[in-house]
């Protein structure tokens, strides 16, 4: 009987921690007017010390963007008018906006 309480006491004490780790859903979805190729939104974050680049091309104004996460991320969504891509040039051209992806949330 101990030993059946002692696992059943260490096992709720790790349930956190396996929850914590597991990776969740998130969706991110937009329109911004009308918006047609060439237009891209980028995704760009960067999670346990590695970066991630996601890129979209928008049709009639929508994007979306799906992925996982195991906890909130700050992340930095980018539409590219041009769809040229992100280098140092194009960066000062291009709409930015700072965002936490969080596991089932959209935006």
């Amino acid at each position: 009987m101990k030993q059946m309480r002692r696992l059943v006491i260490t096992a709720l004490c790790a349930l956190p921690a396996i929850t914590f780790a597991q990776e969740k859903a998130f969706v991110i979805k937009g329109k911004i007017g009308k918006l047609n190729a060439p237009v891209k939104a980028y995704l760009d974050k960067r999670e346990n010390g590695v970066s991630t680049l996601d890129s979209v091309v928008l049709k009639n104004g929508t994007f979306q963007f799906k992925g996982t996460v195991k906890a909130p991320v700050l992340a930095m969504m980018v539409l590219d008018h041009t769809g040229e891509g992100m280098g140092a040039q194009g960066m000062m051209n291009m709409d930015r906006h700072l965002l936490y992806r969080n596991p089932a949330t959209s935006v």
